[in-house]
């Protein structure tokens, strides 16, 4: 009964999230958008149990994410496409967990909220929903590398 409420409440926190940064896409005009390599910082407060936590969401180049997993060893590097997409070709050192399954598979995570993860997919929609999923989940630092698509370096086959 918890757990439904708590993924009752998150799923409401997601479905604004979204219908907001909709709302607030269409209302900017085309001068007033951040270029897509921009690094932006966002934060998000996450319910987790009773405690209120605030997760800062990071957009980072491939550089940042490389220095990331470099300067912090327990940092972790999540691919959030499909077991398919992840045989085609990931990032190395990546784990996989498909945005779709993260929810059902949080034994997955780290057990330390604080750990540092490093999120891409395919083109960046699903690792900004990913992201937004871990800062419910009360995960407090996230980084959203984005497409693995505009990924510079080799891949692992």
């Amino acid at each position: 009964m918890k757990m439904t409420r708590h993924r009752s409440i998150l799923a409401i926190i997601l479905i604004l999230a979204l219908v907001l940064g909709l709302m607030a896409g269409c209302s900017q005009s085309p001068a007033t958008v951040a270029p897509a390599t921009a690094a932006t910082t966002t934060a998000a407060t996450s319910i987790s149990g009773e405690s209120e936590q605030t997760a800062v969401v990071k957009k980072v180049t491939a550089d940042e994410a490389l220095a990331i997993l470099k300067d912090q060893p327990n940092a972790v590097l999540l691919d959030v496409r499909t077991e398919a997409e992840f045989a085609e070709g990931h990032i190395e050192g990546a784990q996989q967990l498909a945005v779709e399954e993260l929810l059902d598979r949080t034994g997955e995570l780290p057990a330390d909220k604080s750990t540092p993860i490093v999120v891409y997919c395919r083109s960046g929609r699903r690792s900004a929903l990913a992201v937004d999923q871990l800062a419910g989940l009360g995960y407090t630092t996230l980084y959203d590398l984005g497409g693995i698509n505009s990924w510079p370096y080799e891949v692992v086959k």
